[in-house]
């Protein structure tokens, strides 16, 4: 008991605090549909200089971080976008500031996916779209979720090629 009671910070009871939350994160919002506008503000369009092209533009970071929903503990993502533009590309400093706006919201990494590819698929309606986000491993368990749109441009086939 001794032992214990030294790993236990001063002032904190945990008989009181039982059943309630016990990591100030587990009172940040969940990623709902208002948390989902927050964010989405962030986001600006820009027009694409050569809309006739057909060209594969990749965006990566390993700055993207969420809260996790049941226990408050930080997620941290390596964010790979793949897409065609149309009309539109995303102005890379406003996606700097829609990705680090996810850190103050609770979600789960199926939301926080689907969540940024709905919100860059109707910014810029590319013709292609593949989104990964390969999520650092937690509890020995290693994830990655994908999710794709469009039809997959011919100009993947030769990106293969030069990859290492």
């Amino acid at each position: 008991m001794v032992f214990f009671s030294l790993l236990v910070p001063k002032g904190i009871n945990l008989i009181e605090r039982q059943g309630k939350c016990y990591n100030e994160r587990m009172e940040k919002p969940f990623l709902d549909e208002k948390g989902k506008e927050e964010v989405k503000k962030h986001l600006k369009p820009i027009p694409n200089s050569h809309p006739d092209r057909e060209y594969l533009v990749e965006l990566v970071t390993d700055e993207l971080t969420a809260i996790c929903p049941f226990y408050g503990n930080p997620d941290f993502y390596r964010l790979r976008i793949l897409y065609v533009p149309d009309k539109t590309v995303v102005e890379l400093k406003s996606l700097k500031f829609y990705i680090t706006a996810f850190r103050d919201y609770r979600t789960t990494h199926e939301n926080l996916l689907n969540t940024i590819f709905d919100q860059l698929q109707e910014l810029m309606k590319p013709r292609y779209m593949l989104i990964e986000l390969d999520v650092a491993v937690r509890g020995g368990i290693k994830t990655r979720i994908l999710r794709e749109s469009g039809e997959r441009p011919r100009i993947f086939e030769v990106e293969a090629r030069f990859r290492v």
